[in-house]
């Protein structure tokens, strides 16, 4: 079976979708920024989880390296709701939604977007 990617790992979202997978007993990656985000006491809650640094916004940093996957499930984002935000909010929200479409359609996964409430990602 062909792991899952699941972009945002280190958010509340995100380790939640990995522990679903691992109840499932479904393979994981997990897409984290840096290793210093990746909090070490959710090993035992996720468990196996192979890690790769990046962000959503520069998928070909690390796509090769990642392999074959099943699916990518995007549940990164931005959910401050500043005005001074907007930037970061479309940048990450909208922009990354969009690199990981291409993601996966560059390695024939399935796609999954977990929507994070910003009405302007679909757009």
């Amino acid at each position: 079976m062909k792991p899952v990617l699941v972009t945002g790992a280190s958010g509340y979202l995100g380790r939640h979708v990995l522990i679903a997978l691992r109840q499932a007993g479904i393979p994981a990656i997990a897409l984290a920024r840096s290793a210093g985000t990746w909090p070490s006491h959710w090993a035992d809650e996720v468990g196996d989880v192979r890690l790769v640094e990046g962000t959503p916004l520069a998928p070909e940093a690390w796509l090769d390296t990642v392999g074959p996957v099943g699916a990518i499930i995007h549940a990164a984002g931005v959910v401050k709701h500043t005005r001074g935000d907007v930037g970061d909010m479309r940048d990450v929200n909208v922009r990354g939604t969009q690199e990981m479409v291409r993601a996966a359609s560059k390695s024939r996964a399935h796609a999954v977007h977990v929507h994070l409430g910003h009405r302007r990602v679909l757009r």
